[in-house]
């Protein structure tokens, strides 16, 4: 949705425009202005219209964001194994993660593009569309609608419990560690194949281990 105006877009939207405020976390919202904008949100440039090739650039101002969840951090220094982390401050590195830095201009390989048109197609990177159906290898596909799978890419659903194989997936609640992938949900106890529970506490087993009682 490319539109100036927020609002009426749903959750793990793609809104290149200048005004946030109103929309839902797990958005990608490409715009100047910062400071209100939900958790794990990515802000791919400092000024709408010119979008920055290979160059994520999140918002100036943190603090409400997700620990270890498409981390965006104040402070350098914060690793994740083979998760996306997202810093102010330029410089910082993740082994076979993306780097996010707040500066314009800066490259990251098999970097992320952000399109306004759909049907781009970006080798090893991220491809953000509009219309949901959509499939890059290795690269991120951003759907309206859940259910589409991309391989070796990440789905933002609007509905929790979708999973996907090799994907990130981002929580809502801060205190989540991720290996491999981060998952991106409003809700936690989803499940995602070759990652960990990014929940503030693990979920309880099915069936639980029997013991014997003491005595």
């Amino acid at each position: 949705m490319p539109h100036e105006h927020v609002g009426r877009h749903s959750a793990a939207t793609i809104t290149p425009h200048e005004y946030v405020g109103r929309h839902s976390a797990a958005t990608i919202t490409p715009h100047e202005y910062v400071g209100r904008h939900s958790a794990a949100t990515i802000i791919p440039h400092e000024y709408v219209g010119r979008h920055s090739a290979a160059t994520i650039i999140p918002h100036e101002y943190v603090g409400r964001h997700s620990a270890e969840a498409i981390m965006v951090d104040g402070n350098a220094g914060d690793t994740v194994a083979e998760a996306i982390m997202v810093y102010e401050n330029a410089g910082d590195t993740v082994a076979e993660a993306i780097m996010v830095y707040g500066n314009a201009g800066d490259t990251v390989a098999e970097a992320i593009m952000v399109y306004e048109n759909s049907g781009d197609t970006v080798a090893g990177a991220i491809m953000v569309d509009e219309n949901a159906g959509d499939t890059v290898a290795g690269t991120i596909m951003v759907d309206e609608n859940a259910g589409d799978t991309v391989a070796g890419a990440i789905m933002a659903y609007e509905n929790a419990g979708d999973t996907v194989a090799g994907t990130i997936m981002v929580d809502g609640n801060a205190g989540d560690t991720v290996a491999e992938a981060i998952m991106v949900d409003g809700n936690a106890g989803d499940t995602v194949a070759g990652t960990l529970w990014t929940e503030a506490a693990p979920p309880e087993p099915l069936f639980p281990r029997w013991r014997p009682s003491p005595g």
